[in-house]
């Protein structure tokens, strides 16, 4: 059995004279993860987000895992060479910031956790399901290429 699965590119970040100042404070922090390879391995992954995951007071944080962070470069490596470069990081970073946002937004308790209510509104909110459920049945089927897009963008 053979699949065709067509991955999109990200966007590429503006030229570093047009950057925006965000986008500079991520390229520096970035440049600092990554020293003079240039590219994020999954163990420079794991240090940077366990640093500034655990800082967020209103998210209870165990921190991440080598796998963890070897399944996140699996996703955003568009390229596979195993690391992420800058623009790979940027793309991973804008979608962490918005999985966060949505996380505190519906974290109503403030327990810093998601209770199984809570990520169902969550998800709910994010359209994630919605986008298949076109009749409105609750109720999806999914062949490969839609599974592997829904579980990589998620």
């Amino acid at each position: 059995m053979c699949f065709s699965v067509g991955l999109v590119q990200p966007p590429a970040p503006n030229p570093p004279e047009e950057e925006t100042d965000e986008e500079k404070g991520l390229r520096r922090l970035f440049e600092q993860i990554a020293g003079s390879d240039k590219a994020i391995s999954a163990r420079e992954l794991q240090q940077v987000l366990n640093g500034v995951l655990s800082r967020r007071k209103e998210v209870k944080f165990d921190g991440l895992t080598l796998n963890t962070c070897h399944s996140i470069i699996n996703l955003m490596d568009v390229d596979n060479t195993g690391m992420l470069e800058f623009e790979e990081f940027k793309v991973f970073w804008d979608k962490l910031k918005k999985w966060m946002m949505l996380f505190l937004s519906f974290d109503t308790d403030r327990s810093g956790r998601m209770s199984s209510y809570e990520l169902r509104s969550a998800l709910n909110a994010a359209g994630v399901f919605q986008a298949f459920d076109r009749q409105k049945t609750g109720e999806i089927s999914l062949n490969i290429q839609q599974f592997l897009f829904l579980s990589m963008n998620v």
